[in-house]
Order: C-alpha cells, then sequence, then structure tokens
C-alpha cells in the first residue's frame, strides 16, 4: 500500500516535470518561429534594396555628368521627392556642385543615400550635417554638398 502511494507520487511528480518542460520547449520553439519570421523579413527588405541599387547602376552612370539630376534621380527612385526642402547649386573652380536639404529621413535611408553617391557615382560628398528633427525626434532633417569627384 505504501508502496503505491510512493510510485503514484513520483508519477504525478514526473507527469508535472514533462508537463513544465514541454511548456518551456512549446514557448521557446514558438520564440525562434517569431524570430526566424522577424530575420527572413527584414533579410528580404535588405535584399529588396540591394536590388534596386544594382539595378540603378546603369542609370546612376548616365545621369552622374550632371550632379543636380542625379540626385534627383536617386531621390525620385528612394521615394524622397517629397523629403526634398531645398536644392541648390554653386559654382566650384572646376564645375558646379549641389547644396540639398531634406527632412524627415530615418536613418535607412540616409545611409543608403550616402552610400550610392559615394558608391556609385563620380561625385563626393564635401558636406554633411545631420540634425534630429524638430517635430518627429526618430527622423533626420539631412544637409548635404556634392561635388564631381575631379572637381575638388
Amino acid at each position: 500500500m505504501q508502496e503505491q502511494r510512493i510510485k503514484g507520487i513520483i508519477l504525478a511528480i514526473t507527469a508535472v516535470l514533462c508537463l513544465i518542460t514541454y511548456l518551456i520547449t512549446s514557448n521557446s520553439i514558438k520564440r525562434a518561429k517569431q524570430e526566424e519570421r522577424s530575420l527572413k523579413q527584414k533579410y528580404y527588405k535588405v535584399l529588396a534594396l540591394y536590388q534596386k541599387i544594382q539595378s540603378n547602376k546603369r542609370k546612376i552612370k548616365k545621369f552622374s555628368k550632371d550632379p543636380i539630376m542625379l540626385v534627383s534621380m536617386i531621390s525620385n527612385r528612394m521615394g524622397l521627392k517629397d523629403k526634398l526642402i531645398s536644392s541648390n547649386t554653386f559654382e566650384t573652380p572646376k564645375g558646379k556642385g549641389i547644396h540639398i536639404r531634406l527632412s524627415k529621413l530615418n536613418l535607412n535611408q540616409v545611409v543608403t543615400l550616402l552610400d550610392v553617391i559615394e558608391q556609385y557615382s563620380d561625385l563626393e560628398i564635401v558636406g554633411l550635417q545631420l540634425k534630429k528633427n524638430v517635430y518627429k525626434k526618430d527622423l533626420l532633417d539631412m544637409e548635404l554638398k556634392i561635388v564631381r569627384r575631379n572637381s575638388i
């Protein structure tokens, strides 16, 4: 009788431990699947952005002779047309440059724009200023001065 009671208690404790182990592993599996989905979404966003940049290489080379046209084309492609506050040209001894002001950009847009200008064109950034947006603190305002590489 006493042995059966002890066996019953041991069986109950084993069942509870199995249940706890199951709950812990199932929650871990759910969290891992959510993380995997999140990482896949981020990966596909980055991949799409990379492919977009690659497909625009030829167009950038074509427009890189005129800084105004190039920046206009890049901002249109990136969906930044409504974020452009002003663009002015200035003269350097060897050609013209452009001074642009953009507002309410997220960090990804800033990095992508700078990367495209530096890597895929013959333009060089000679002035860059980033500030937090007055109204939306998580967004940035950016001022850029760009000239052709051979005009510095």
